[in-house]
């Protein structure tokens, strides 16, 4: 062939080149400028991280001057906006959302695209919407399952997140060192303090962590590596025994306790009364043994502090749908204690300081502190405000309780018919010489002045030859009138 000939040839495969190039892009600047403009959250769904950055894929590219909290932002929902950044990718079209301060975990949050973003030439989005998505569902209650965390450990930390989710998934696999390499360490602060914010965030995860301590060093490449060692209060193959059986008894709880008939109130009501009937509040003088401290103190050994009273709350009432809240404070001392929703209505409620003592070790189930106002638990619990949301309803102030107890003579075992207080202290003394665990009355004229409880078994004591060592609570009639139908139940406990 000749040079000539070449020549040509090369010239044709230029000029086509370039012919594709410019068909290329001008199908390209067809589709962006005859396209619409639209929006879309890639990458919208489950997650576990409170501090969850979105990404928004734009069809075109913005004017950077329209990107601002009026065009994109998040709200809460009282339609008071988060505190985000916004980033932006011309290459990629997508504008990430990255909050200052984590969600919280009681409350519903808003994406919101408006029309207000624009596009070079002022074209208006065309789909502008709002996204719900809600912290309690989707990273909070995620501790309800054992062995929850979805999180694949990789010892490589990019991101706040990442160093986050390795903590996390530590703490839940029990892992009593990992090492982690650092990455982006100019960038953002991996301090290991978060792992108090987490078990604050996740109550659930913590079963007998005692301490952590990190050490960081830099290799001869300025690689930054950190060492963390986890301690904890009992073996590690018992606290996660400790985990399983949690769960498990957590489910038999509820599949005897809940009726499919029961509103929310009543399902509450029950769970509450259940977990003072059958749980003692630890008052040793000793340290507190690591069972205490969790819902597996409460649900096996019956035995638990303010942790354990509020954790079991959480899991069951959270398993139920209720919404339920774990809530770290003060009261004279450190406490916990929850909030709950109710028919759209958020509630206080301390299961612990409704477990009252009583005469003789014996112990009354009381509702002062059941889905109160916050002004009403601020009178003796302190707690940071801003992280949990306010109770205002005074629904339940004069609440008649007895009325969402489910009892009928069909559904309850062994129930005593009383028609007046000689047969009533008689069925209390059969239950107490019989060493029963619970007794139901039904008492055909009650009145608060013959049906009392405490001093009808301080009578029985006083003027029997037995004594009676252990304890025992029962639920608190309301106040009816003279004469009427009252239930009344009885739990006998650690005789």
């Amino acid at each position: 062939m000749s040079k000539r000939k070449r020549f040509i040839s090369f010239r044709f495969l230029f000029v086509s080149f370039i012919v594709c190039a410019l068909i290329v892009f001008a199908l390209k600047y067809n589709s962006e400028s005859e396209g619409v403009f639209n929006a879309e959250v890639i990458n919208f769904g489950k997650f576990t991280y409170p501090k969850k950055e979105w990404k928004v894929k734009l069809s075109k590219n913005i004017n950077i001057e329209t990107l601002n909290n009026d065009g994109i932002y998040i709200e809460n929902s009282n339609g008071e906006k988060h505190n985000v950044k916004l980033l932006y990718s011309k290459r990629d079209r997508i504008v990430t959302i990255k909050p200052i301060e984590k969600y919280l975990a009681w409350e519903k949050y808003s994406i919101v695209i408006t029309d207000k973003i624009k596009t070079d030439n002022g074209e208006k989005l065309v789909n502008p919407f709002k996204l719900n998505f809600d912290m309690l569902e989707n990273t909070y209650k995620s501790g309800l399952e054992y062995n929850y965390c979805e999180f694949k450990p990789t010892g490589i930390v990019n991101t706040e997140e990442d160093f986050y989710n390795e903590l996390k998934f530590a703490l839940d696999n029990f892992e009593k060192t990992i090492k982690l390499k650092l990455n982006n360490s100019d960038k953002n602060e991996y301090n290991i303090d978060i792992l108090n914010e987490i078990c604050d965030d996740i109550p659930l995860l913590n079963y007998g962590f005692k301490s952590i301590k990190g050490e960081t060093v830099k290799d001869s490449f300025g690689n930054e590596k950190i060492t963390i060692e986890f301690e904890y209060r009992l073996p590690i193959e018992e606290l996660k025994e400790m985990k399983k059986k949690s769960k498990l008894e957590s489910e038999k709880i509820i599949n005897n306790l809940i009726k499919p008939e029961m509103s929310d109130i009543q399902k509450e009501l029950a769970v509450h009364n259940y977990l003072i009937n059958n749980c003692v509040y630890d008052r040793g003088e000793k340290e507190y043994p690591a069972e205490d401290y969790t819902d597996y103190g409460v649900y096996v050994n019956k035995l638990a502090v303010c942790e354990g009273y509020s954790k079991a709350m959480y899991r069951i009432l959270n398993k139920l749908d209720i919404r339920c809240i774990y809530i770290v404070g003060q009261a004279k001392m450190p406490h916990a204690w929850n909030i709950v929703e109710i028919d759209n209505e958020y509630y206080q409620v301390d299961v612990t300081w409704n477990d009252m003592p009583s005469i003789d070790e014996g112990e009354i189930l009381v509702h002062k502190y059941f889905n109160i106002t916050s002004a009403d638990m601020a009178k003796n619990h302190e707690w940071k405000n801003s992280n949990y949301p306010i109770c205002n309803s005074e629904k339940f102030t004069n609440y008649d309780f007895n009325q969402s107890i489910i009892y009928s003579d069909e559904n309850v075992e062994n129930i005593k018919i009383i028609e007046n207080k000689n047969q009533f202290e008689n069925g209390l003394k059969e239950a107490i010489i019989n060493k029963k665990e619970k007794i139901v009355f039904k008492i055909l004229d009650y009145s608060k002045n013959n049906y009392d409880v405490e001093k009808s078994i301080q009578n029985i004591v006083n003027n029997n030859n037995f004594n009676f060592y252990g304890k025992f609570s029962y639920t608190h009639p309301s106040e009816l009138e003279d004469g009427a139908v009252e239930y009344v139940e009885v739990i006998f406990k650690k005789f």
